[in-house]
């Protein structure tokens, strides 16, 4: 201790023995998206048929890792809402492709897959998320339909539905690239956006090649809906 400072108090207390990884999953609840999806992990298979009435929303099993990516997060479930309004009936739906740009586990695209869409693109910087994506692709029987990629290897190519849950920052300096990949008259999914200053910022940036600008908002969080200018 710092002469003339009192040290902190503490206590020691002995716990008995634990199996901690059975504790920390019996604490972590699947995620549900009313009427919309359900994100189930390993140890929820018997309650893959259980639900809150009615009938249930499709279901996707993950491998939680150190992937972004469990639905959890407020930006995944804004992607996950915004796909399935514009795919389950809506005006993409039966969409040929779509790209999901930063795809961490891949749940974006595999909701996507669910939705309808017929094939699905991951782009993605970390190996070890390419990793858990494909086996999370072969888990929900996807991997027929499912490809994932570094920014490197991906060929360029147009999609009706491109999708990018990123930060602000980069999606501006990712600009160029998404723009690119987006087909005239598809449509643009962009989150990863705390607030209405960043909202602004990247609107600004996309503006010049879209329109249409609709934003939706969980937890001071927004996804940006927009239509690339034919």
């Amino acid at each position: 201790a710092v002469a003339g400072e009192t040290p902190p108090r503490f206590e020691v207390e002995l716990l008995g023995a634990r199996d901690w990884v059975s504790q920390v999953q019996s604490d972590w609840a699947p995620v549900e998206l009313a009427g919309c999806l359900r994100i189930l992990f390993p140890w929820h298979a018997d309650s893959a048929g259980e639900g809150s009435g009615g009938a249930l929303p499709p279901a996707l099993q993950l491998q939680p890792g150190m992937a972004f990516g469990t639905g959890e997060h407020a930006t995944t479930q804004l992607c996950v809402r915004g796909v399935h309004s514009l795919l389950a009936g809506g005006r993409l739906a039966g969409c040929d492709a779509m790209l999901d740009f930063g795809s961490g586990s891949g749940v974006v695209a595999f909701a996507a897959l669910l939705f309808g869409c017929r094939r699905a693109v991951g782009v993605e910087i970390d190996p070890y998320a390419l990793k858990v994506s494909r086996a999370n692709a072969i888990d929900n029987g996807m991997a027929d339909r499912f490809v994932a990629v570094l920014p490197a290897e991906e060929a360029p190519e147009e999609y009706e539905l491109v999708v990018a849950n990123i930060l602000a920052r980069t999606l501006v300096q990712l600009q160029p690239t998404l723009s690119s990949r987006v087909a005239a008259g598809g449509t643009l999914l962009l989150s990863g956006i705390w607030g209405e200053a960043q909202a602004a910022e990247v609107e600004a940036a996309f503006a010049p090649d879209f329109e249409g600008f609709e934003r939706s908002w969980q937890d001071g969080w927004v996804v940006i809906s927009a239509r690339r200018r034919r």
